[in-house]
């Protein structure tokens, strides 16, 4: 369906049916990565991406007095 969409042109009905999947789903996602760390979500971004098609969720964990920060461009973690 996404791709007849997109090949119509329509891909701002693409993207927003794609953000509203995600808008639903965002606390059971959190739940998730909350049950798998055992760290409290403090913030969840979500994007997409159509051609290539992607789509991202970055969670924001609470670790405590240590703050992470990842960059994937130049796979480079930085640890304060």
């Amino acid at each position: 369906m996404e791709q007849t969409l997109v090949e119509n042109g329509e891909l701002e009905s693409v993207y927003q049916m794609r953000r509203s999947f995600q808008q639903a789903m965002e606390d059971e996602f959190r739940q998730i990565v909350e049950d798998a760390t055992g760290r409290t979500v403090i913030a969840y971004m979500s994007t997409i991406h159509i051609d290539p098609d992607l789509a991202v969720e970055l969670f924001v964990i609470n670790t405590g007095d240590v703050a992470i920060s990842i960059e994937l461009d130049s796979v480079a973690m930085i640890l304060e």
